[in-house]
């Protein structure tokens, strides 16, 4: 059976009466019934054997059938306006928001948070301990050395301080190949290898002396002292053997002599130049040798600090703190991400329940609709039934003699067909349970994040309790390494694992 659909209404002339029909279906179904249950004809044929009698109180066949299509038609259209709203009724409880639980979303946050900062507590205890370890060390060798607390002075910038001495060798180099050019068939290119050696090992010389030499003149001990003395003697004779060699080459070549590689082996002849050449070779590669010093013997152009092993100390001390504030940082993010995630997904819900509120609500407003529009469509098979009723009952009063039945002149009421309202209070109700929680679950957010918030910087607080923990631990720890005679280098390797 098809079920009405109700549009807009306009008149349509039956006979001599106006009888306000839906058009489209509606009209269809007016034609299709009058025409199935042959309307006009049984009501030509009733009336010329005076059918219905005049004293029948009762609607003879083919007026009860009209009724009953009607009452199958109403009867259908209300079954489809209820089911529409159950249906409607179901999807919105399955889609109505549920109720935050602030404790429980509180507690599970809670439990993330522990799991990832339990995570990290050992690390971040390890790298506290390490830290404290090799700040000690430093300390100590800062203390007995008389050095400032912190005063070392160096670069960690080791390509560019070997780049540097690359760049003096060279520069050597192209300077001993102008005057030595003439000591080979490749001109310059043979000059510059002939004083390659000799320039390697005048730099190598002097990094010696600024490394071992200079800075252990400045320990405090003097046996290191009298080392460091003795490293630079012998740098700076190795830096004048290799540059007075040159020079004697250069000469031997100048003077039309026999160049010799030898005059190492007599120190008395070294200083005997006779040639601005020669000369200037002396004074470069002496030049040479100082720079390469000035650059080894430390300070924040060098990678080593003015004073002998203070860098080591010193970068230990630098790495374990890198470790440890990877370590602070590594556990402020994953904690922070924790609360991050569950915050998003809070929010995300929240969004979500506000979605499916306005889709309730809307769903709740079409199915409204529809119900309406079915109950329309009875009202208006009510109008059809009016409408078959009194085509039959005027063309039966044509043909017959006798007067017509007195119920002719009376019509079924709305009621019978349309009974009682489709009852949408279930709906209402949902759309306002649904708009209550969403109000309620909003206020809870914000609550939450408030929260949150303080327990995020409860949980990265953890971090200062555990350096004062660590901290602690290890002071005793140094005091017992101190009571036992164990120095802090060997003291260092005690470190909890």
């Amino acid at each position: 059976m098809n079920l009405p659909f109700r549009n807009s209404s306009k008149p349509v002339a039956v006979g001599e009466r106006l009888v306000p029909l839906s058009d489209g279906l509606g009209q269809k179904r007016l034609q299709d019934v009058a025409a199935q249950l042959r309307i006009t004809a049984r009501a030509a044929e009733a009336g010329s054997i005076n059918e219905p009698k005049t004293a029948d109180a009762t609607l003879d066949d083919t007026q009860q059938q009209i009724i009953n299509q009607a009452r199958e038609w109403s009867a259908a259209a209300k079954a489809s306006a209820e089911s529409i709203v159950a249906d409607a009724a179901k999807t919105m409880r399955n889609m109505m928001p549920d109720k935050f639980n602030f404790n429980l979303a509180r507690a599970s946050v809670r439990r993330a948070a522990e799991d990832a900062s339990s995570a990290h507590r050992d690390e971040l205890d390890q790298a506290n301990e390490d830290e404290r370890r090799r700040l000690r060390e430093r300390n100590h060798f800062e203390h007995i050395n008389g050095l400032i607390p912190g005063s070392a002075i160096y670069s960690n910038k080791l390509k560019d301080w070997l780049s540097w001495l690359f760049l003096l060798a060279v520069a050597e180099m192209m300077v001993n190949a102008l005057f030595l050019q003439e000591a080979s068939d490749y001109g310059f290119l043979g000059g510059f290898a002939v004083s390659a050696v000799a320039s390697v090992l005048n730099i190598a010389s002097g990094t010696l002396a600024g490394l071992y030499g200079w800075r252990l003149l400045r320990h405090v001990r003097g046996l290191l002292r009298v080392g460091g003395a003795v490293v630079l003697v012998l740098a700076a004779w190795f830096s004048c053997v290799a540059v007075i060699t040159v020079a004697h080459y250069q000469q031997d070549l100048a003077n039309g002599l026999q160049p010799s590689v030898q005059t190492f082996k007599h120190p008395e002849i070294w200083f005997d130049l006779n040639t601005l050449s020669a000369f200037c070779i002396v004074l470069c590669g002496t030049a040479m040798f100082v720079f390469a010093m000035l650059k080894a013997k430390g300070g924040e152009n060098s990678y080593f600090a003015p004073y002998y092993q203070h860098e080591i100390y010193d970068r230990r001390y630098g790495r374990a703190l890198k470790a440890l504030l990877r370590a602070n940082a590594a556990f402020r993010i994953d904690v922070q991400n924790v609360y991050a995630k569950h915050l998003g997904e809070m929010r995300g819900k929240h969004v979500a329940d506000q979605r499916a509120l306005d889709t309730i609500r809307k769903l709740a407003g079409d199915t409204s609709g529809s119900v309406r529009t079915l109950e329309g469509s009875i009202v208006d098979e009510h109008q059809r039934v009016t409408f078959w009723l009194r085509l039959y009952r005027d063309n039966n009063r044509q043909v017959r003699t006798s007067p017509a039945p007195a119920y002719f002149d009376q019509y079924p009421s709305l009621s019978e067909f349309a009974g009682n309202p489709i009852d949408l209070s279930d709906l209402s109700s949902l759309v306002v349970q649904a708009a209550g929680l969403a109000e309620t679950n909003g206020d809870n957010l914000a609550a939450f994040e408030e929260a949150m918030l303080d327990d995020q910087a409860e949980f990265i607080g953890q971090i200062e309790h555990i350096r004062k923990a660590t901290e602690d631990r290890v002071t005793a720890r140094i005091d017992r390494d101190d009571q036992m005679g164990v120095p802090a280098s060997e003291g260092g390797n005690n470190v909890r694992r």
